[in-house]
This record gives C-alpha cells, sequence and structure tokens, in this order.
C-alpha cells in the first residue's frame, strides 16, 4: 500500500527530541494503520518487527496530542485522514472505502471535533476520563488483561488464563458480574490466586518422599538358637565349647519331623546332625 509520507517531520522540534526507538514507532504507526488512520493496538507483534520493547503508557505520553483513543486496543492517529487525503467527500469515488471506514470505526464526531479546533486531552487520566467508551467491568482485549498484569508485576501469561477464564464464565467472579476487573486482578494477587502464584506455591511443596526402610523383625530366641546350631553344623571351630555343647543340646530336642523345615543349607548338615 502506498501512501504520502511527512517529510517536512525531520525539521519538526518534537520529532527532533524523540529517541531513535520513539520515531521509529511513530514511523510504523503511520504505516501500520488502517486507510483511516487508526491503528489496532498490538504491541506483542509492534515489538517483535521493530525489535525493541517498550510500554504503551509511555507511548501515549509522548504521542498523546497526535493519537485519540477510541478503544483501548483501537488509536486514532488524528492528523493522518487530514494529511492523506484532504477533506473527505461523497462525491469522490476514491474517498467512499475511507468513509466506510470513518463510519465504520465511529470516527464522524471525532474528525469534526479536531477540525472546529476542539483540544485534545494530553494526559492519561484526561484521555481516560474523555473517553467513556471504557468499562470498568470487563476489558476490551486479551492484549489489555495481559498488560495490565505485567503492570503490577505479573507475567502475561496469567493475563491470557484471566481473559480465557473470563471469557467461558461470562465476566463473573463467584457467580457475580465484576464490578471493576483491575481491582479484581489485584485482590487475586494479593492473595495469591494468580496461576502463577498457585504453580510457584505448588513446586515449593512438590518434593519425592524419603524412603523409608522398614525395620528388620527382632528375631525371636528359638531363630537365635537355629542360627547358632547351623554355624555348629557347618563351622563348629567359630564357636566356644559351652555354645558347641549348647546346640548340640538344642539339636537334640528338635522334633525330627522339623528337619527340612529348619535346615537348608545342603547335604553337610543332614550329615552332622546324623552324627549327632
Amino acid at each position: 500500500m502506498k501512501r504520502f509520507t511527512e517529510t517536512t517531520k525531520w525539521s519538526d522540534p518534537w520529532y527532533q527530541d524523540l529517541t531513535p526507538e520513539m520515531k521509529l514507532l511513530w514511523n510504523y504507526l503511520c504505516d501500520s494503520c488502517d486507510s483511516s488512520g487508526v491503528w489496532k493496538v498490538n504491541k506483542r507483534l509492534a515489538s517483535f518487527q521493530l525489535g525493541f520493547d517498550f510500554e504503551l503508557k509511555a507511548v501515549l505520553e509522548l504521542f498523546g496530542k497526535r493519537i485519540h483513543i477510541l478503544t483501548p486496543e483501537k488509536w486514532f492517529l488524528i492528523s493522518f485522514v487530514k494529511f492523506q487525503y484532504g477533506e473527505l467527500s461523497e462525491d469522490c469515488r476514491p474517498h467512499k472505502p475511507i468513509l466506510d471506514l470513518v463510519k465504520t470505526h465511529g470516527l464522524e464526531k471525532v474528525l469534526k471535533g479536531y477540525q472546529r479546533g476542539i483540544s485534545t486531552p494530553n494526559t492519561i487520566q484526561e484521555q481516560e476520563k474523555d473517553n467513556t467508551k471504557i468499562r470498568k467491568d470487563r476489558p476490551q482485549s486479551q492484549i489489555e488483561v495481559e498488560e495490565f498484569c505485567a503492570s503490577i508485576g505479573l507475567p502475561r501469561s496469567d493475563g491470557d488464563a484471566t481473559w480465557n477464564k473470563w471469557q467461558g464464565n461470562g465476566f463473573t467472579n463467584g457467580g457475580k458480574k465484576i464490578a471493576d476487573w483491575k481491582a479484581t486482578i489485584r485482590s487475586w494477587k494479593a492473595a495469591g490466586h494468580m496461576p502463577s502464584q498457585k504453580q510457584a506455591a505448588n513446586s515449593a511443596f512438590s518434593f519425592s518422599k524419603p524412603i523409608v526402610q522398614p525395620k528388620p523383625s527382632k528375631p525371636t530366641e528359638f531363630q537365635l538358637q537355629i542360627g547358632v546350631a547351623k554355624l555348629f553344623l557347618s563351622e563348629p571351630s567359630n564357636l566356644s565349647i559351652e555354645e558347641q555343647n549348647a546346640s548340640q543340646a538344642f539339636l537334640r530336642t528338635i522334633n525330627p519331623d522339623c528337619y527340612r523345615a529348619y535346615f537348608t543349607d545342603g547335604e553337610i548338615e543332614k550329615i552332622a546332625w546324623m552324627k549327632l
């Protein structure tokens, strides 16, 4: 799309005072807006294409007198239509698609107002006060929610999740209609209810439980006697005379029918048993 460009902007003191990044951003807005001068706010795309990040609030403070906020997601470049087309006329055929866009965006009153010399708000507070279309009970776009979350120290992903949640429940909180969506997010943050806060809390407690080894059962006196007797049968030299005599006496008291239940270590035990 071909457009006129203001070549005298380089000698404009306002333009000269801008940083290189803000000069590039202003040119970007003039090139990226539609044919009626309306830019659909897309900070993520603009930052990606320009190669640097910026804050919308700071941009409005710099460009405030040159931009009219239609909605939080639509900015109108005030001088764009007059510079590109002069006075729009229904009798001019090339102006028809421009006039259609003017009606679509509701720019008739805006254009007439600025042509009559009505002063424009030059601060963020005055712009918000002047724009009666902005609603406190619900945001106008997902980007607006993401921007607000970022402004209060939350990740943009919280804004994405909150927007999707409200889209699903009709902008309600606890079954009731939201009166002030920004205040709602601030209260959720203070209570730790935002998705990123819940995830951080869960991660802090998601540790592996130590493996508790079962305590070995304490051998009974009979099991101890069996152990000594086995040692006597296999390696009697490792026992004292008293232990050998005790083992022989213990083995003689065992019922021969229980022999295989107690001794399973091999033929040496059977032979030793037969010798006793």
